[in-house]
């Protein structure tokens, strides 16, 4: 399988070291753009897309690859509009939500075949990793989604003076039995995907509660710097 593949994925991807540890990534992605693509195209059967970015920066790709590639391209859409992505790009056969780490390293997928969900769970399990099935990508997805409010909330107790990190993740493992505390999964995931996830879901719905914390904000700026 992996001699059929192109693979590539943000540098700042929650799934990016497994990738390389696994020799699953063929191609870099950075600031312009992927790297030049060499392959004769009757050579790759497959494609995995690990970017992270807005909606913007996610069509830009998935049309580039959709016009350049007439193969099925499976998609990490945690950030964006999963089902406005798969709708737009009709080869676009599968997304997940690989941005996410999750304590059981099971992640969401969605597929409508039932063909393309086994070569995305496949593929997986080249990185010893679970796909968990689920009937809508929706918008970011559920794990995430419900985890970036959870993340921002706890940003805002920061802003607000209101505790410390230790004192957020503590109430949250203890009080409501979270395996981690907000500030924790914070930590493994960055502030890209929680921040463009918000971004998104803010731009789409013009929902306050979507607003990413002043804390998270300055987070997500100092690495767009980077």
């Amino acid at each position: 399988m992996k001699n059929e593949l192109l693979v590539f994925a943000s540098s700042d991807h929650s799934l990016f070291k497994s990738l390389k540890e696994n020799n699953l990534l063929t191609h870099n992605l950075k600031k312009d753009g992927l790297d030049p693509i060499d392959e004769k195209t009757n050579e790759i059967k497959y494609i995995f897309d690990f970017s992270i970015g807005s909606d913007e920066e996610k069509e830009k790709i998935l049309t580039h690859l959709s016009q350049q590639f007439k193969v099925p391209i499976f998609s990490d859409l945690s950030c964006v509009h999963g089902k406005r992505m798969m709708d737009l790009f009709p080869t676009v056969k599968g997304a997940f939500a690989g941005a996410y780490l999750t304590p059981t390293n099971t992640f969401e997928g969605y597929a409508a075949e039932d063909e393309h969900f086994l070569i995305m769970e496949s593929f997986f399990h080249l990185m010893s990793l679970k796909l968990f099935r689920v009937d809508n990508p929706g918008h970011g997805f559920t794990f995430g989604r419900t985890l970036s409010m959870i993340i921002n909330e706890g940003f805002f107790a920061l802003d607000d003076y209101l505790a410390t990190e230790k004192n957020i993740d503590l109430a949250m493992k203890y009080g409501v039995n979270y395996p981690l505390g907000p500030m924790e999964w914070y930590q493994k995931i960055g502030p890209k995907p929680i921040y463009r996830l918000l971004e998104s879901l803010h731009f789409t719905t013009g929902d306050k509660r979507y607003i990413p914390a002043h804390g998270l904000k300055e987070a997500f700026d100092k690495t767009s710097q980077d």
